[in-house]
């Protein structure tokens, strides 16, 4: 019995214009994670993080010198995310609006890939199960324990969530065909649904 594949994407991020400060990455496989990828992200000049975002993720501008910028980051980005595997976040629209915006003030070419958001995915196939759809309270219900607000650690927690809630690929895909789901391409999406200014 094949077990689920896909990769999970998370960023976490600076400020009122969702500059992402941090992202994480895991692909998983068969249903083993066999890719890890987590970075800090350096700010634009002029950007900084904002104290009431550090309150939750605990990130501080520090830590962010010397760290990689988001156009050397990006290339390792799509490195991962065209596996060929479903890109899941949890509550998608906020990871994609974030990368999806750092391209466009990069000048950095979009790629293309499927998404979903995992959110969406357990409550369409689990209306009933959880009390709410918080990624904390999913893995509480589940007995998954991880940092939550660090990038990497929400990543393999959501794959943990998919992994508890759904045994094999099959039933993993018949949750992205359901009625009320629509599986989304990055870039065709963005552009007939969204609009962004600096």
């Amino acid at each position: 019995m094949n077990k689920p594949s896909f990769i999970v994407i998370d960023f976490e991020t600076a400020n009122y214009k969702n500059e992402p400060c941090q992202v994480g990455i895991v692909i998983c496989e068969n249903g083993v994670i066999t890719d890890r990828y987590e970075t800090l992200i350096s700010l634009p000049k002029y950007s900084y993080i904002d104290f009431k975002y550090t309150m939750i993720h605990n990130i501080y501008d520090e830590q962010l010198v010397g760290q990689p910028g988001f156009v050397e980051v990006c290339k390792k980005i799509k490195e991962k995310l065209q596996k060929g595997y479903v890109v899941i976040a949890h509550n998608a629209k906020f990871d994609m609006m974030v990368l999806k915006r750092a391209m466009q003030n990069n000048n950095i070419e979009m790629f293309d890939f499927d998404y979903a958001c995992s959110v969406e995915i357990i409550r369409n196939s689990f209306p009933k199960r959880f009390l709410n759809h918080k990624l904390s309270t999913l893995a509480n219900a589940l007995n998954i324990k991880f940092n939550h607000h660090n990038a990497l650690a929400d990543s393999e927690a959501t794959c943990e969530v998919l992994l508890k809630c759904f045994n094999d690929h099959e039933s993993f895909l018949n949750a992205l065909k359901h009625p009320k789901y629509i599986l989304k391409k990055f870039t065709t999406y963005f552009n007939k649904k969204c609009h962004f200014h600096n």
